[in-house]
C-alpha cells in the first residue's frame, strides 16, 4: 500500500488536466499539496479546494517557473508554509500548436524549452538542499509517448522539449542518486484534457480508443497513478527510468 503521509509535494502547472489528478491522487494518499500555476489562478484554488475537502493541506503559488528568481521564491514560501518539500512533480507545459515544422516559428521552441526544460532545472535546483539535507527526494518529470515514436509529426516543439527533458531526467538521477534522491519520467500517449480537446481533431480521441490495446484513451488518473507509485518507497530501487503509459 502507497502512504505518502507527511510528504510535502509541489505540482507544477496543476491547475488542471495530469496536473490537477496527481495533486488529488498524492493528497488521497497522505501529502500535503503546493500548487502551482502561472495564470489559472481560479482553476489553481479549485485544485486547492477538492485536496482540502479530502482532509489535507494545499496552497497555490503562482510563479513563472521559466524565471530563476520567482523559482526560489516560491520554494521558499512552500519551505516556510509548509515544510520542506518532500516529492517535485515537473508537469508544467505551454498549450501545443499543431503547426509543419516548416511554419514553425523558433519563439514557440523556446516557449517550451524555457517551460518544460529550464523550469525543471530551476526547480530541480532549488528543491535540492532541502533533499540533500534529509537525504531523500522523489522527483518524477512528465515527458509524453511523443518521444518514444521515429515520426511525430506536427509537435516539433513540444517534443524537442520532452526529448531535452528527458535527458535532463537521465543527468539528474545519476547526479542525484548519491544523495538518497531519485529522479524518474512517465512517458503518457494522447490523454484525455483539455488541452488535448483543443488541439485535437475531430473524433482524435475515439480514433485513438479503437487503436488502443486496451480499448479506450489514457485519462489523468492513469498517469496519476504511475507518479504516485514513482513518489513512494515503493520505487526506492528505480531512478532515471521512463514509464510510458497507454502506448500500443
Amino acid at each position: 500500500m502507497i502512504v505518502l503521509k507527511g510528504k510535502i509535494v509541489l505540482v507544477t502547472g496543476a491547475s488542471g488536466g495530469i496536473g490537477r489528478a496527481v495533486a488529488l491522487k498524492l493528497a488521497e494518499l497522505g501529502a500535503d499539496i503546493a500548487v502551482n500555476y502561472l495564470s489559472r489562478k481560479t482553476e489553481a484554488e479549485k485544485t486547492v479546494a477538492l485536496i482540502k475537502n479530502q482532509g489535507r493541506n494545499a496552497y497555490a503559488f503562482v510563479a513563472d517557473i521559466a524565471l530563476e528568481k520567482k523559482v526560489k521564491e516560491m520554494v521558499t514560501r512552500i519551505n516556510d508554509q509548509m515544510g520542506t518539500i518532500t516529492i517535485l512533480v515537473n508537469n508544467a507545459a505551454p498549450p501545443i500548436s499543431l503547426e509543419e515544422l516548416e511554419n514553425t516559428p523558433w519563439d514557440a521552441f523556446e516557449s517550451h524549452l524555457n517551460v518544460q526544460v529550464r523550469g525543471a532545472y530551476h526547480l530541480m535546483r532549488a528543491v535540492l538542499p532541502g533533499m540533500k539535507k534529509d537525504r531523500y527526494g522523489k522527483i518524477v518529470n512528465i515527458l509524453s509517448a511523443y518521444i518514444l515514436q521515429n515520426f511525430p509529426k506536427k509537435v516539433a516543439p513540444y517534443v524537442m522539449a520532452k526529448e531535452a527533458l528527458w535527458g535532463l531526467t537521465k543527468a539528474a538521477a545519476a547526479e542525484f542518486a548519491a544523495y538518497g534522491i531519485r529522479v524518474n519520467g512517465i512517458s503518457p500517449w494522447v490523454t484525455d484534457t483539455e488541452m488535448a480537446e483543443r488541439v485535437s481533431p475531430p473524433r482524435f480521441k475515439e480514433m485513438v480508443a479503437q487503436r488502443a490495446l486496451l480499448g479506450r484513451i489514457t485519462t489523468p488518473e492513469d498517469v496519476a497513478n504511475i507518479v504516485a507509485f514513482l513518489a513512494s518507497s515503493a520505487s526506492d530501487h528505480l531512478t532515471g527510468i521512463n514509464i510510458p503509459v497507454g502506448l500500443n
